[in-house]
């Protein structure tokens, strides 16, 4: 006789979380999307071998996240997606510069080594800035935003689309797993490769047929290329001190290696 399993709750989507109402929820979504981009090229401004000096980065993501009680599980899953391209690219850094820069007691670190670390940590740290945008913005004012400062038309549509159509395609893949395990007969949750080939077939089918769907549904309601504009939303003096204090801080962690200065003080003290 089957045991009966405890149901788990269910971690809430980006989409859903986008719909809170936190702090920075509450931040003009013009502001919030500058400050993200300022975050990413301040980021990959760094040096290549520069990993401490971007560890206090990380700052962000961390009071993004205690603030707006957005599930740690739903950004790691996200980002073991982008995970093995920047693996990959820091694994050929370890076999192409094998210069010792330091030694870690009696461990040598060559320059290869500090690059991998670094591409590690631009990933994690650009796709969690990504990501966090997505989970405290409604996509509606991203793309409207978008269309504010003129960004051509087709690319947001482009955007919109894909961003839907990812959400059926999901759904679709989803409903199909679920018949293919009820009609196994079995509690394995994987595909045989036998089967994997006619699976992928009828998802493509079947998802192609609702997005046609999804698209017409779009046009009857009334979607338009250009004729989507965003509401006129002033930006109040909260938005201007959160963009100063964000894109300044910022700023000031590039400027100044401040895990250098930490280090300095304690071989100065000790």
């Amino acid at each position: 006789m089957r045991s009966l399993k405890t149901p788990s709750i269910e971690t809430p989507s980006i989409e859903t979380l986008s719909m809170g109402d936190s702090p920075l929820h509450r931040v003009h979504p013009g502001v919030k999307m500058v400050c993200a981009l300022a975050l990413i090229v301040l980021t990959l401004s760094f040096s290549r071998t520069s990993f401490a000096a971007m560890l206090p980065f990380l700052l962000y993501p961390s009071v993004a996240i205690g603030i707006n009680d957005i599930p740690a599980s739903l950004l790691v899953k996200r980002l073991l997606v982008a995970l093995p391209f920047a693996v990959f690219a820091g694994i050929t850094n370890l076999v192409s510069d094998r210069e010792v820069l330091f030694r870690l007691g009696a461990v040598p670190v060559t320059g290869g080594m500090s690059a991998c670390a670094g591409i590690m940590l631009r990933t994690l740290l650009c796709v969690s800035y990504a990501l966090i945008l997505m989970a405290v913005t409604p996509f509606p004012e991203i793309t409207a935003r978008m269309r504010a400062i003129h960004i051509p038309a087709i690319f947001v549509q482009v955007l919109e689309t894909t961003y839907r159509y990812t959400g059926t395609l999901a759904d679709e893949a989803r409903a199909l797993a679920t018949a293919y395990r009820l009609r196994a007969g079995s509690d394995d949750a994987g595909v045989r490769l036998a089967h994997a080939g006619s699976l992928v077939g009828g998802l493509f089918l079947r998802s192609a047929d609702r997005a046609d769907r999804v698209w017409a549904a779009m046009r009857l309601r009334g979607y338009d290329l250009r004729g989507v504009r965003a509401e006129p939303k002033p930006i109040s003096l909260r938005d201007w001190i959160f963009l100063a204090a964000v894109c300044g801080s910022g700023a000031l962690m590039r400027i100044v290696d401040i895990p250098a200065l930490f280090a300095a003080g304690i071989a100065r003290f000790s």
